[in-house]
C-alpha cells in the first residue's frame, strides 16, 4: 500500500501512517523505522499510538522529484510490513 502528499521544499511536515487495520485484536507496534533517499532529512519517528506512527519530513534539495519513505514495523507478535509514502517535493 502506498500513500501520496505534496511536500513544499521548505515546509517541516508530520506525515503518519495507521495500521490498526493491518494489527490483530490487542497487537501493537513493538518496533518502526522510517527510510528514506540520500537527501532526506528524517527529523524524528514516533509510535503516536498502539496503531499510529509518524514521522517528521524536512526537505530542501529535491525540489521538483517524488521521493519515496518506507516505513517499516514489527508487531507484539513478531509480524513485520512495510508501507510506502511517495511525496511530490513541489513548492505549493
Amino acid at each position: 500500500m502506498a500513500a501520496f502528499a505534496v511536500h513544499d521544499p521548505d515546509a517541516v511536515l508530520d506525515y503518519t501512517f495507521d495500521w490498526s487495520a493491518w494489527l490483530y485484536d490487542g497487537e501493537s507496534i513493538a518496533q518502526s523505522q522510517w527510510s528514506g533517499p540520500d537527501g532526506v532529512t528524517l527529523d524524528s519517528t514516533a509510535l503516536d499510538t498502539i496503531a499510529t506512527v509518524r514521522v517528521t519530513v524536512t526537505d530542501e534539495s529535491l525540489t521538483g522529484q517524488v521521493i519515496e519513505l518506507i516505513n517499516h514495523i514489527v508487531s507484539t507478535d513478531g509480524q513485520e510490513d512495510d508501507r510506502t509514502l511517495k511525496l511530490l517535493v513541489s513548492n505549493k
